[in-house]
């Protein structure tokens, strides 16, 4: 019997729990983008959809969201191209609908434990590159660019929930830092997924101050009630002659987000991969609203701050994003690029006395010129 997917948790919990099995190729049934419906699909199993169910009777995550149970009797995946969206856990059982989904013009989610290369691997993408601005330092028109990451990280880099989109989703989601053994529920994977999601409809990310394509962000805490997303713009020196060299620059934005507690700190480095570039200049060096440490090692082409808030009110670090820039010289026609690292600190407790963090996230920025 074909499934009419529930509008509700309710109606979800009340299908039946009997695993299907031979399901058919979804890119058959594929609609087109002005008949789809502009709500994304979060698939899960039994227990996703129990916890689920507690979670949204408490806070609805999204207007956007409908769910789906996979190991129901009547999950229909006929259904699923008729979404603009679909979030599949990562596992070997769904690979086939996975594939299928991505080949009709969903974007697709993909939660758990992965890489972009198992990402890549899973859905046919060939490529896990984006074309992004590359702005001028003088204003005139920006160019664009293909920028990607590096094989070893793709190969090696851990995430819990990526997409592929004009604003892909690369998210990081530690789980209680109190408790190394707590494992992450379905809820944990929807809100960021629901979240970008939103954003993609609206047409923008909601705390860029910048505007890089790729939606880069870290969630931490017992009920990942903190974040620390990173947005960044890239520009190039359009008028130096220098026969040798390119001249680019980056200006980073971090973010920290958290419904309790206070910001304490936000760490950020700096450093070239390619010893034929050469670190130039680098900013800021003070700010008068919280106190900045920066340390730079020209000879490494490094540079890192850690800024840190006054201890007093008001508390301005906790009011708007931390921005960081440093420029750059590379040799012509090749390919070059910048590692930024970032990690957020907040302050928790009813004297705001234990500090909490996800650690420290790595992204390295490739792009060819």
């Amino acid at each position: 019997m074909k499934r009419k997917l529930s509008k509700t948790l309710v109606l979800l919990f009340l299908t039946g729990l009997m695993i299907f099995s031979g399901m058919p190729d979804v890119s058959a049934y594929a609609a087109p983008d002005n008949v789809r419906t502009n709500k994304i699909l979060f698939v899960t199993d039994t227990q996703g959809i129990l916890e689920l169910s507690a979670f949204n009777a408490v806070r609805p995550a999204s207007i956007y969201v409908d769910y789906a149970n996979y190991e129901a009797q009547d999950f229909d995946v006929e259904d699923i191209a008729t979404y603009r969206a679909v979030a599949f856990p990562y596992c070997e059982s769904l690979r086939e609908e996975i594939r299928a989904a991505y080949s009709s013009g969903c974007t697709v989610y993909l939660y758990g434990e992965l890489t972009i290369q198992d990402y890549k691997a899973a859905t046919g993408l060939e490529a896990y590159a984006l074309d992004i601005n590359l702005y001028s330092e003088q204003g005139y028109n920006a160019e664009k660019i293909s920028q990607s990451f590096d094989a070893a990280y793709e190969e090696g880099e851990i995430f819990q929930v990526i997409s592929y989109s004009a604003d892909a989703l690369l998210c990081k989601i530690a789980g209680d830092t109190r408790d190394e053994n707590s494992s992450l529920t379905a809820c944990r994977y929807l809100l960021p997924i629901a979240k970008n999601f939103s954003q993609m409809m609206s047409g923008g990310t909601e705390e860029a101050s910048t505007d890089n394509a790729f939606d880069i962000v870290t969630i931490w805490g017992v009920n990942g009630e903190f974040s620390a997303s990173v947005d960044y713009r890239l520009y190039r020196n359009c008028d130096e002659t220098d026969p040798v060299y390119n001249y680019f620059s980056i200006e980073t934005s971090v973010q920290i987000g958290h419904a309790s507690g206070r910001t304490e700190s936000v760490w950020l480095r700096y450093e070239l991969p390619y010893t034929s570039d050469n670190l130039m200049k680098t900013w800021p060096d003070f700010q008068n609203d919280y106190t900045v440490s920066r340390g730079e090692d020209y000879t490494k082409d490094s540079v890192a701050w850690e800024m840190t808030s006054q201890g007093f009110l008001p508390f301005s670090i906790d009011e708007s994003p931390v921005t960081c820039g440093a420029s750059w010289a590379a040799q012509e026609s090749s390919e070059t690029g910048i590692d930024l690292f970032y990690e957020g600190t907040v302050k928790i407790g009813p004297f705001a006395q234990y500090p909490s963090t996800a650690g420290c996230t790595e992204i390295p920025i490739r792009f060819w010129h």
